[in-house]
């Protein structure tokens, strides 16, 4: 495994921490319209296409046209055109890449690399091949923001290196350093436990193209195995999945922290909580909230902070209600920590952000070599960072409001009871409260309002006690009757929801 001991690109924890004093409230983006000076949606007004962000109002507009040959045509969609929409985003891809190449000192990343392993000779195929062969090789290795490519040493050791692409459509560059580093030193605690993760042997944030080497990158353990597909793994195969991911928690569950909030770069080897690395928590481009030494605390900084970046304009539709939803959840939150054992704060636990297939590795056996991507990962109360993954989500279901649990969630939770954890096994049978509490934050669950009150109704009836038949019929009122009581209720209190009718 790689060592601890390695720098990070000279940044210091007294740096890291310097922005967290300063408490107000500014959008991260502005719409890029020109003559519109609302904020960009947040999560979803970067556009990857055009590199262009937009507002709520914008995004699907007419004045939203990317820089095709089709000019006079409004860009497409995942939605209204796949296919159109694929290759339009593989073209924009195709110039960000090569943009990102044309940048990149290939010669000093391979000797630093080099001399990391005390001068063993190595190469990089991929970035000495022709345009068109990096670009077959490369697109098969990229996502949104990273591309990866391996390093071969004369030896035969292979290392992956993950390097940053550049998009204007990215979060601003300090939000993007944030939860870059926070991965790097998440993937440093993850190298002292049994978590089968990769190591880091280097790192580098280039905050302009003129650095060491021009880009933002990683050097990576390479790991074996292909990404898990789910959905087409037989039902013995899901459960030697299962069971190791039970390994994996019961693991993570001997590593607690006593705050939330992610972790961070740290100037003394030990590990440090600072805030959260996730973009629905940042107050402004520089200063994410947190830590937090208690649940109540962190969840209430959560929903006034969603409330703030409604009245903002960063949510991209369905504001009011939204605001609304998050309101309602903030008066929640007193019944909601009563009932879980982290009331009186801590201890916490590493939480993988996106719990999908696609971040699991696995070998030809079911064996799984690898949990990857930890960008955005956070320290969590056990109730929520024990949940079942969303993997395990029946999705249809889940987005139409039923908060039964799948087949699947049931197994995983009769594996801990097999394990004498009947504790483990109740929080993956509790766990629709949590998670539908802190569902898709930062921006608007949908755009349509059916799709937004299913999933709002999912959340209030996962709050409703057994037996209160009181809370189960209010819970059956009509949204807009709800709605307007709310409204009535809280004008007064919060002027801001005048701002979004």
């Amino acid at each position: 495994m790689p060592s601890p001991n390695l720098e990070h690109g000279g940044f210091t924890t007294s740096c890291w921490f310097l922005a967290v004093a300063c408490y107000c409230i500014m959008p991260l983006r502005g719409c890029d319209v020109h003559g519109c000076s609302k904020s960009a949606a947040r999560k979803h007004g970067g556009c990857l296409i055009c590199s262009r962000n937009h507002c709520g109002a914008h995004i699907k507009s007419a004045s939203h046209r990317c820089h095709s040959e089709a000019r006079d045509q409004p860009t497409p969609s995942p939605d209204t055109d796949p296919d159109a929409y694929r290759e339009a985003y593989l073209s924009s891809q195709r110039g960000h890449l090569f943009k990102v190449l044309d940048q990149l000192d290939v010669c000093t990343l391979t000797s630093l690399a080099s001399n990391l392993r005390r001068g063993v000779p190595c190469s990089i195929p991929a970035l000495t091949a022709d345009r068109d062969t990096q670009w077959r090789r490369i697109s098969k290795h990229m996502t949104k923001t990273d591309f990866h490519v391996d390093i071969n040493f004369q030896d035969g050791v292979v290392w992956d290196a993950r390097i940053r692409l550049r998009n204007d459509a990215f979060p601003p560059l300090s939000v993007q350093k944030y939860v870059f580093l926070s991965e790097v030193f998440t993937l440093k605690f993850l190298e002292k436990t049994a978590v089968p993760a990769p190591g880091v042997y280097y790192h580098y944030w280039a905050d302009s193209a003129d650095g060491q080497v021009g880009v933002s990158f990683v050097f990576l353990e390479k790991m074996g195995g292909r990404k898990l597909q789910w959905d087409k793994a037989s039902k013995s195969r899901q459960t030697k999945i299962m069971e190791q991911l039970v390994d994996i928690s019961l693991e993570l569950e001997r590593h607690s922290f006593e705050m939330t909030g992610s972790i961070v770069p740290s100037d003394d080897g030990e590990v440090s909580v600072g805030g959260y690395a996730q973009l629905p928590l940042f107050r402004d481009s520089r200063t994410p909230i947190g830590p937090f030494s208690s649940l109540n605390a962190s969840l209430r900084a959560i929903m006034h902070l969603q409330l703030d970046i409604i009245t903002d304009g960063e949510f991209a539709h369905l504001s009011l209600c939204h605001f609304l939803s998050y309101l309602w959840r903030l008066h929640t939150i007193s019944d909601l920590v009563a009932s879980t054992e982290s009331r009186e704060g801590g201890p916490f636990y590493l939480k993988h952000f996106c719990e999908t297939d696609d971040h699991i590795m696995v070998d030809d056996d079911g064996n799984i070599t690898a949990i990857i991507d930890w960008s955005s990962s956070s320290i969590k109360s056990k109730e929520y960072a024990f949940s079942s993954p969303a993997m395990l989500w029946p999705t249809r279901s889940f987005v139409g409001g039923d908060n039964a649990l799948s087949p699947a969630e049931l197994d995983f939770a009769d594996i801990y009871r097999r394990r004498g954890r009947p504790d483990m096994a109740d929080i993956v049978l509790k766990g629709r409260k949590l998670q539908r509490f802190l569902y898709s934050l930062g921006d608007s669950w949908t755009a349509d309002q059916w799709g937004f009150e299913a999933l709002f109704l999912g959340l209030r009836k996962a709050f409703i006690r057994e037996g209160d038949e009181n809370s189960a019929a209010v819970a059956q009122e009509s949204f807009e009757f709800w709605k307007k009581k709310l409204i009535s209720k809280y004008s007064v209190e919060y002027p801001q929801l005048q701002r979004l009718f």
